[in-house]
């Protein structure tokens, strides 16, 4: 997990290099309480990329601006439906490069509208993500996204107001990261890109085992960079100092 990752002046998060927007989900209440104790909450809208989970606050006066989950750093993953309230999915997550202290727990409730096309897009990612051990998504899906072709197999719920991103958005080169800290070795559409051959969504979530491994050299405490990356002259104003 970061805090206060690199947004865009759309609201949307500036993609590293070879990610892709999935969903985006408004309407979100979020919390994430990490184990020393520190909590952050919000309310805003929810993105799915092909590396992470990213919520960005509609209050920017907050000290929480916006954090993301990696999904290579995600474990124990639930969707509860509590009698009383609205649902939520919730997790455990470990700091990316040391960009917060200790590990934290998250929680995203759905405070409208059903979940049947988030759901089951989220959990597939998972799915792929940690059978690749953690060196990204099937390159099918991947390209798929890219392609804009990812509505074709995706389940579409008439009662969940998830967007599906049928086209990405353009990202200022200035704030796209060149280097892909979040998957390494991430799966790149091919040039020109194949057609397509994702097959689709599971019937059912699975449970996920942790694969993370540890960077050889991780950063120590406060200091923000992951290796080999280079901020833009005018820097980004992040992490807040």
């Amino acid at each position: 997990m970061a805090l206060n990752p690199p947004i865009l002046p759309s609201g949307l998060p500036a993609a590293v290099n070879g990610e892709y927007m999935v969903l985006r989900r408004d309407d979100i209440s979020a919390e994430v309480r990490l184990e020393n104790g520190t909590k952050y909450k919000g309310d805003g809208v929810l993105y799915l990329t092909t590396a992470r989970l990213v919520f960005v606050n509609k209050k920017q006066s907050a000290v929480m601006l916006a954090f993301d989950v990696p999904l290579a750093l995600m474990t124990g993953e639930k969707f509860q439906q509590p009698i009383f309230g609205a649902n939520y999915i919730e997790g455990h997550v470990r700091p990316l490069y040391n960009l917060i202290p200790c590990d934290g727990r998250f929680k995203f409730w759905f405070m409208s509208g059903g979940t049947g096309t988030f759901l089951p897009l989220f959990y597939d990612l998972s799915r792929q993500v940690r059978r690749s051990r953690n060196r990204g998504p099937d390159p099918r899906f991947v390209e798929a996204v890219s392609r804009g072709n990812l509505r074709n197999v995706a389940y579409v719920d008439p009662n969940d107001p998830t967007v599906i991103f049928v086209q990405q958005p353009p990202s200022a080169p200035q704030m796209t990261q060149q280097i892909n800290y979040y998957y390494p070795e991430a799966p790149q559409p091919s040039a020109p890109p194949a057609e397509p051959v994702y097959q689709g969504l599971p019937e059912q979530a699975q449970a996920y085992p942790p694969a993370y491994a540890p960077p050889s050299a991780p950063q120590q405490a406060g200091n923000y960079g992951p290796p080999g990356y280079q901020p833009p002259a005018g820097g980004y104003g992040y992490p807040p100092r």
